[in-house]
C-alpha cells in the first residue's frame, strides 16, 4: 500500500507539471493527440483553449492521484471520496467545455463555427442530471454510513440495524470479548468491501466484519463466531458499547 502510496504522489507531481505547462500555453508538442492530428485539422484548433482544456484534464487527475496517497499516508479508509472528487472535478471540466471558449475554431469545411444556445442548454441539463444521477446514491450512502447502530435483541439472536448490519445466532457466537482498546489500536487492516472513514468503518476488513463508530476511542466488543470471522463493534459512546457488551453477554450464557 505505501508502495502505491509512494507511486501515486510521483504520478500526481508529474501531472502537475505538465498541467502547469500547458495551462501557460505551452508544450503542445507533448502532446500525442496533437502530433497525430493533420495539419489541416489543426488548423482548425485553437491551440491556447485546446492547451487548457487539456490542463485541467490532468491537473484533475493530479489531484484525485495526490489525495489518494494522502489517504494512504494517513491510514484513512476512505476509498471512495477520491472517486467522488474525481466525478466532481469532471463535472466541473464538462461544464468547462460547454461554457468556456472552444478549441474548435473551424467545421469540418473550414467555416468558422458558431454559438448554439440551443445545444448549450441542452449540455447543461444533460451534466445536471449526470450531477443528480450521480450524487443520490453517494448521498445514500453517506447517509446511511453515519446513522447510529441499533441492536435488537431476539430470543436466538442479535440482529445490528444499519449499513453492513449483520444477523448473529447466538449458538453461532463462541466468546464475546471486551478489548480496552479502539480498534485503531486492535488494526482493522485493509478494507475489502465495505464503508470507511475516518470516523466510521463498517463491512468486511481483514479483521474481521467492522460496525465500528468511533474507531479511535476503546472499548470495542469482540464477538467470535464458529463458522465465521470475528465481528467487531464499537458504538459512539464507551458507556453505549459496554452496555452492549454485557447484554450481549448475558443473552448467551
Amino acid at each position: 500500500m505505501i508502495i502505491m502510496a509512494i507511486l501515486q504522489t510521483g504520478i500526481a507531481i508529474l501531472f502537475a507539471i505538465i498541467g502547469s505547462i500547458w495551462l501557460r500555453g505551452k508544450g503542445i508538442k507533448m502532446m500525442s493527440l496533437w502530433n497525430a492530428m493533420s495539419d489541416k485539422k489543426k488548423e482548425k484548433i485553437d491551440q491556447k483553449a485546446f492547451l487548457r482544456f487539456n490542463a485541467f484534464v490532468i491537473l484533475a487527475a493530479a489531484a484525485v492521484n495526490a489525495l489518494s496517497a494522502l489517504f494512504v499516508f494517513m491510514g484513512f479508509s476512505w476509498g471512495y471520496l477520491p472517486g467522488i472528487l474525481a466525478i466532481l472535478l469532471l463535472v466541473v471540466l464538462a461544464v468547462y467545455a460547454t461554457f468556456a471558449k472552444t478549441f474548435r475554431i473551424k467545421d469540418e469545411d473550414g467555416e468558422p463555427l458558431t454559438d448554439d444556445p440551443t445545444k448549450r442548454k441542452k449540455t447543461l441539463i444533460l451534466i445536471g442530471v449526470f450531477i443528480i444521477v450521480t450524487m443520490l446514491p453517494m448521498g445514500w450512502l453517506f447517509f446511511e454510513g453515519t446513522r447510529p447502530i441499533r441492536a435488537d435483541f431476539a430470543p436466538s439472536s442479535v440482529s445490528f440495524s444499519g449499513l453492513y448490519g449483520i444477523s448473529v445466532p447466538f449458538d453461532e457466537i463462541t466468546e464475546v470479548y471486551l478489548y480496552d482498546k479502539s480498534m485503531n489500536d486492535i488494526g482493522a487492516g485493509i478494507r475489502r468491501m465495505g464503508h470507511g472513514t475516518p470516523s466510521n468503518l463498517r463491512g468486511r476488513f481483514d479483521a474481521g466484519h467492522l460496525l465500528v463508530q468511533n474507531p479511535d476511542e476503546g472499548p470495542t466488543i469482540r464477538i467470535s463466531r464458529r463458522t465465521a470471522g470475528p465481528l467487531y463493534i464499537s458504538l459512539r459512546t464507551s458507556q453505549a458499547t459496554e452496555t452492549l457488551y454485557r447484554d450481549i453477554a448475558a443473552s448467551i450464557r
